[in-house]
């Protein structure tokens, strides 16, 4: 698995996070996979301060907002909790809408990001879309004229692949095919002869070099 990380400064110090999770809950998450899924998005929490926001969609057949991006201070840290306990997995995977409805919350708030904010969507998901747009040139072209509502306003976009058996080949493809900043990660896969262990692994996620 991987964490949303911000650099190790105080709360004052760094920039604030706009955070989007974009959350496969489809049939072929279930067992292991909607578990992992579970335990990365709340290690992701507790690395977040109380000024930045985070907003939780889920996708299955269709797609749809289960917290609008928000401050990160207790009371809301607690219902994301409750939330994250209670997913479960079922139906098919209309990857695209839960990507375009993960923009769509950046574009809602656009009004309310600052200058320095670093703004992300993170796809938690085994790539095996079977709804929507399941091309990925096509997912990507889609998703770039969706992300200009932003205007001057940066946003980076991260995949999570999760399962040995999940679609590299969709996930790649939208990687290479994305003309955003669009990294994959993988979970459990086997890297020089050993399984990845299955525990929260750091991955800076927000601005990078150019």
């Amino acid at each position: 698995m991987a964490n949303v990380h911000a650099p190790r400064t105080s709360e004052s110090q760094r920039a604030r996070v706009n955070l989007v999770l974009v959350i496969d809950v489809s049939g072929s998450m279930s067992g292991q996979k909607i578990d992992l899924v579970r335990k990365t998005i709340l290690f992701i929490l507790s690395q977040l301060h109380a000024s930045d926001r985070l907003s939780l969609v889920l996708f299955s057949s269709s797609a749809r907002v289960e917290f609008s991006l928000r401050p990160c201070d207790l009371a809301n840290k607690a219902s994301i909790k409750q939330c994250v306990q209670r997913l479960s997995a079922n139906g098919g995977t209309h990857l695209s809408a839960g990507l375009f409805l993960g923009i769509a919350q950046l574009v809602e708030h656009k009004t309310t990001i600052g200058v320095g904010d670093v703004n992300s969507i993170v796809l938690l998901t085994d790539g095996e879309a079977t709804d929507g747009i399941t091309d990925p040139v096509e997912l990507a072209a889609e998703a770039k004229k969706r992300f200009q509502a932003l205007g001057d306003i940066k946003a980076s976009v991260y995949t999570m692949g999760y399962g040995s058996s999940h679609n590299e080949e969709l996930l790649r493809g939208l990687t290479d095919a994305a003309p955003w900043r669009l990294v994959l990660l993988r979970q459990g896969q086997r890297r020089r002869g050993r399984q990845l262990r299955q525990r929260p692994r750091r991955t800076r996620v927000g601005r990078r070099p150019e």
